[in-house]
């Protein structure tokens, strides 16, 4: 029974299969059609577009042009902020000396306005170091430069200088291998964590034999160092100096100088040769480098 109302629900009349055969013949002409109207809109579109496509290449090129021009003015902008040696250094007084000669100098722009506006404040250079004070200047310009600063000493230098002195503390020269801490403090720009540092350090090393040696104080820079080079002196005989042939290896490694191997190495040969009989004996036989020795020298002695 199903089955023939299967059959029956896809069995046509003669007069239905036509309509059906019409039905097909006309949705394939549609469906071409369709298919025709597209592709001709379509080149249409790609003909009638060509003024709005070299607009959006003239875009793209402006763009472009923009994107070079922003790079040309960032690396413009990054050189104008780098001083360069000029190709002709002058003698020059920064305290006198105008727009066009700092630009002649490689002075850059921002340079020339601190230093400007330090003088329109009042400010007075009186020595030559005292241009690494202007921020931006740095310690390789300076060098370039140090040998044509001229300060031209004036009446107005001069009571600077004085009120400058005046606010200086006068002390007599400190001896820096006995100085206690609060001696050291009286040192110009040395506070108490430099104080304490400074005898940190001539304590590992047993004294210093020269002045640069405090340059190697953690934290140390030339400004400040160049602050109190002046007020203090060295007296080597206070160094404290070991045997060489009795000293030990906990003793030599705490040595600043001397790495692990340089240690083991002198060591080593004191067992194989015996007794040193000159500090020489270190450079001939290539148990430390030169300028190591040079170094270590002042702390040893021979018995």
């Amino acid at each position: 029974m199903a089955k023939r109302r299967f059959i029956e629900f896809f069995s046509f009349t003669k007069k239905e299969r036509n309509g059906i055969i019409v039905l097909i013949f006309i949705c394939i002409v549609l469906i071409g059609l369709r298919s025709f109207v597209v592709r001709k809109s379509h080149h249409e579109i790609n003909t009638s577009n060509t003024v709005f496509l070299a607009e959006l290449e003239r875009f793209e090129e402006s763009l472009k042009l923009k994107e070079i021009n922003t790079k040309q003015d960032f690396v413009s902008k990054t050189n104008t902020e780098e001083w360069k040696t000029p190709e002709k250094l002058f003698v020059f007084d920064p305290n006198s000396a105008i727009d066009s000669d700092f630009i002649k100098l490689g002075f850059t722009t921002k340079q020339i306005s601190t230093i400007l506006k330090y003088r329109e404040k009042g400010g007075r250079f009186i020595n030559k170091i005292d241009l690494l004070k202007i921020y931006g200047i740095t310690k390789k310009q300076y060098d370039s430069l140090e040998p044509f600063i001229q300060i031209v000493q004036n009446e107005n230098n001069t009571n600077h200088s004085k009120k400058e002195l005046g606010k200086t503390k006068k002390i007599n020269l400190i001896e820096i291998n006995s100085a206690s801490e609060s001696d050291l403090m009286e040192l110009s720009g040395v506070g108490e964590s430099y104080a304490k540092r400074i005898c940190k350090y001539r304590e590992i090393l047993g004294g210093f034999y020269c002045k640069e040696q405090l340059l190697e104080v953690y934290g140390m820079d030339t400004t400040r160092f160049n602050q109190f080079l002046n007020q203090f002196f060295i007296d080597t005989a206070l160094i404290v100096k070991q045997d060489l042939n009795t000293v030990k290896y906990n003793d030599l490694i705490k040595r600043q100088y001397l790495n692990k191997y340089q240690v083991q190495a002198i060591l080593k040969y004191r067992e194989l040769k015996g007794n040193y009989y000159k500090l020489d004996e270190l450079l001939e036989n290539n148990l430390v480098p030169e300028n190591v020795y040079k170094k270590v020298k002042p702390y040893f002695i021979i018995r």
